[in-house]
């Protein structure tokens, strides 16, 4: 499972895992390359962003099928948790600058309309452009509620591997990929709950850009 709205509040579509599986190694250029925009420095720059990641996610032996290899992929984002914990331990200039990692990631995703996201007008259609890309990287994510003035998303399982309450910081500071990511798309966040926090999920409530700052 990967992004999964059980109740079907958001009418959700996503495309086979042989796509998702051919998008993702195109997007970190372990296969092909994507179509960058942009003036030479700002193509320079998210080139770079996006060949780190795919060198993280890519390391080690390759599975003999599709089905298998993007499951491999895709669990080897935790590597970024084993990166992310040293730099926690510097305290806060560590988690600095752990954040300006993630949202500096999060800003070319959305520039380079990376996986066709686009900005949006209002927080649902913002969601929707946001789980698209979740569901590209098989995080386990549930939609569990929707109303005028929010949708509610449970991140089931970190998908960096975070579980203590040490990684408390460091989870903030990465979860700065989400905020960044839903405010370029048109929306704001507030995480509600963490599992380093001691929560059993986090949880994500996505609202209207401008009506709430991320927390």
């Amino acid at each position: 499972m990967a992004v999964s709205d059980p109740l079907n509040l958001l009418g959700l579509e996503f495309p086979p895992l042989e796509k998702k599986y051919s998008e993702l190694r195109r997007m970190f250029y372990l296969e092909g390359k994507p179509e960058l925009k942009g003036t030479l420095p700002v193509r320079i720059f998210d080139s770079l962003l996006l060949r780190l990641f795919g060198l993280i996610l890519g390391l080690g032996k390759k599975e003999a099928d599709p089905e298998s290899e993007y499951k491999r992929l895709t669990s080897n984002f935790r590597r970024m948790g084993t990166i992310a914990r040293p730099m926690g331990r510097l305290g806060p200039l560590g988690c600095w600058l752990l954040s300006l990692n993630f949202r500096a990631y999060a800003d070319m995703l959305v520039r380079q309309g990376l996986y066709e996201v686009k900005k949006q007008t209002d927080h649902v259609e913002a969601a929707k452009e946001y789980l698209k890309v979740l569901d590209l990287f098989d995080f386990k994510v549930v939609v569990s509620e929707k109303d005028d003035r929010k949708i509610e998303v449970k991140i089931l399982e970190c998908p960096v591997g975070y579980g203590y309450t040490d990684d408390l910081r460091v989870c903030k500071a990465t979860m700065e990929f989400d905020h960044q990511c839903i405010r370029r798309l048109g929306a704001s966040s507030i995480l509600m709950e963490t599992i380093p926090g001691g929560g059993k999920e986090c949880l994500i409530h996505i609202v209207q850009e401008g009506e709430k700052g991320s927390q």
